[in-house]
């Protein structure tokens, strides 16, 4: 340790200036980095980052460029307390450069996952996923020990980019990198963002499982962070099962800890999921109030994706209400905050429900192109709508009298292994199907569509439309 690291005696800073002073770069170097940090903890970060980065170039004119790496990390880090993403990133890019210099794999690897960081800040979302990866193939190669919280942010970049079975693969491989340095109680994180992934695949189940193995994990370590994050997941996942009162029971409980609210986000967010869980239950009344109250504090505290959200929510609810004039203009204001934040299961979700809301206007023009918009794009077969879409064209096609088209939408329903090819979208396209073969004059065989079509839709829970069909059996 140097005669000035420890400044705890009464000649401190003249100990300081005479190392600021010295002729010994190294010395001079390293008291530079010291009166960065204590202009740092004194609330001046202007002069701390201008003092960080001569200590950082004089150190790389030393040739001390291990040294000079930490110091530019440092860098980064005060740019990033900033918000100077690009800044922060322009220091971590000088870190990586200085640590190759060095040949230190370690920080290599911080420096990789510090670029990776800066471009997921500024959005850059391709340059950041690159970072990530190199990041981690040099872990790999050199059994670096935060390798787990890594592939954990990678898997949740993964994920935001709509990769959700690599993010599945990062977050597995993060639990057990985790387990392997002995971080065991990391582990609720990297399977909560298991448990994400998997949601966003559309395995609901299997989330809500990994999930509450999250949750138990968490609260054993008493994580609070990490307990909330994963009965977060847990809501969600029963919201979108369609188990609202289940929901709404994980929800309470976790509004009843004492240290819930705490984080304004998580606060909002998991209120956006209890107005879901409301509505659900049928209490549409008290949902549209509670989203009456969070969207002013949303918009005030500018996050983003939870106004979109929150939108999407009420447009869901003038929906069912209905009210389709309100559920027009407030999904077409999420859907418009969705396309430009790139949040697209909420685009393809809101152009569904403005798609769905125009068919009852009678604005069948409309509908059609907002559905061909959804199956337009291949990306899109990883959500529900995406099939909700196809069956729909299907029956629609068929119905005008387009068979090529119809045929085309049923042919690709046929072939799909997708675990959102549900009873609903095999109903509608065996319905689309029996249409077709009715117009080619195969009534046989048309009579044969339409009777699994209306067992179909009894499973998926239409009785209605299944009705109609069997009268029609019944007349023809």
């Amino acid at each position: 340790m140097s005669d000035f690291e420890d400044f705890e005696d009464e000649n401190a800073e003249e100990k300081l200036e005479e190392a600021l002073k010295s002729p010994d770069l190294s010395i001079r170097a390293e008291a530079i980095e010291t009166k960065a940090r204590k202009c740092y903890e004194k609330g001046n970060s202007s002069e701390a980052i201008i003092l960080m980065e001569s200590a950082a170039e004089l150190r790389e004119s030393n040739k001390d460029f291990v040294s000079a790496a930490q110091a530019r990390m440092n860098l980064g880090w005060l740019h990033g307390a900033n918000k100077h993403y690009a800044k922060a990133l322009q220091a971590y890019q000088f870190a990586l450069k200085d640590a190759r210099e060095g040949f230190n794999s370690e920080l290599e690897i911080d420096a990789l996952f510090s670029c990776g960081n800066m471009e997921r800040r500024l959005r850059n979302y391709d340059e950041a996923l690159g970072c990530y990866l190199s990041a981690v193939h040099l872990a790999d190669e050199s059994d670096y020990r935060n390798a787990g919280y890594i592939k954990t942010q990678l898997a949740r970049l993964l994920r935001k980019m709509g990769r959700d079975e690599e993010a599945q693969q990062y977050a597995g491989d993060a639990a057990v990198e985790f387990e392997k340095y002995g971080f065991e109680w990391m582990v609720a994180t990297s399977d909560n963002e298991l448990a994400n992934a998997m949601l966003h695949a559309g395995d609901l189940n299997m989330s809500f499982e990994k999930a509450k193995e999250a949750y138990h994990l968490a609260d054993y370590n008493d994580n609070t962070r990490e307990m909330d994050k994963a009965q977060f997941l847990m809501a969600r996942a029963k919201n979108k099962m369609g188990q609202f009162a289940e929901a709404h029971k994980i929800i309470e409980e976790m509004k009843a800890r004492p240290d819930f609210g705490k984080r304004i986000k998580h606060k909002v967010r998991t209120d956006l999921e209890l107005a879901t869980a409301l509505a659900g239950m049928g209490r549409g009344e008290e949902a549209m109030k509670l989203l009456n109250k969070v969207v002013p504090v949303l918009k005030q505290k500018d996050l983003k994706v939870e106004v979109a959200e929150a939108l999407a929510a009420q447009a869901r609810m003038y929906f069912f209400v209905p009210n389709m004039l309100d559920c027009e203009q407030t999904a077409a204001e999420a859907l418009k905050r969705a396309e430009s934040l790139g949040v697209k299961s909420l685009v393809i979700e809101m152009t569904y429900l403005l798609a769905a809301c125009y068919e009852i206007m009678e604005r069948l023009g409309d509908r059609e192109a907002l559905l061909q918009k959804i199956t337009s794009d291949p990306f899109n077969e990883k959500h529900q709508e995406y099939w909700f879409s196809a069956s729909e064209l299907a029956l629609h096609f068929a119905v005008a009298g387009n068979a090529e088209a119809a045929q085309s939408y049923v042919d690709l329903i046929k072939a799909s292994k997708s675990p959102f090819v549900n009873d609903a979208v095999q109903a509608q396209s065996l319905e689309a199907q029996a249409i077709l073969l009715d117009a080619a004059g195969e009534k046989v065989k048309a009579k044969n569509a339409r009777a699994k079509a209306m067992q179909t839709y009894l499973i998926a829970g239409n009785p209605d439309r299944a009705t109609a069909l069997a009268k029609f059996l019944k007349e023809n």
